[in-house]
């Protein structure tokens, strides 16, 4: 049996939730999303996901390095805006770990212009290492790749033309790729 163990520590919040919104979701039926409170332009930051920072991965934390995932929930276990950011294989937003005297924040930015009531959607895939629990994509978009994946499963044309668009990789994708195609 696996033992979690939580890391004594929150991330806080250095800009406001009050960017976005939790709503109905076009994406999950039934289910919630993060809809935008106004518009966003190119690459403009969102918010910062907030949260427990944890040594394990489950169906809702998000990765920040090798070994450590953000659980967006406070620490009474409500769920914190970045609870539902949905995944797109066509997404609006990316996400970018940043690392500040030894300190991890996960931010959200726009990936092209985000209408206000818009749902706020990223590409887990340049989020996490590995899905271990595969989910069936229901994204609806042109690219759906049918399935949620995570970086390593990316095919080599994927991450370049990621690349092309000169968004930012964050360091434990960085370090992947790059053992990888020895790049970098």
């Amino acid at each position: 049996m696996q033992v979690e163990i939580l890391i004594e520590e929150t991330v806080p919040s250095a800009m406001s939730n009050d960017n976005v919104g939790v709503e109905t979701s076009k994406l999950i039926p039934s289910g919630k999303g993060l809809h935008a409170r106004r518009d966003f332009l190119e690459r403009e930051e969102i918010f910062i996901v907030e949260g427990q920072l944890v040594n394990y991965s489950t169906l809702r934390t998000l990765q920040l390095t090798d070994d450590i995932h953000i659980d967006p929930v406070d620490k009474d276990g409500e769920p914190e805006p970045g609870y539902y950011l949905n995944h797109s294989c066509e997404p609006n937003a990316y996400s970018y770990v940043v690392e500040d005297n030894q300190n991890l924040s996960l931010r959200i930015y726009a990936l092209n212009h985000i209408n206000k009531g818009e749902e706020i959607t990223v590409d887990y895939s340049f989020m996490e290492t590995a899905i271990t629990n595969s989910c069936i994509c229901k994204c609806g978009s042109d690219y759906c790749r049918g399935k949620i994946i995570g970086f390593k499963d990316l095919g080599d044309e994927e991450i370049e033309n990621y690349l092309s668009k000169n968004l930012p990789l964050s360091k434990h994708l960085k370090e992947l790729y790059k053992r990888k195609k020895n790049v970098f």
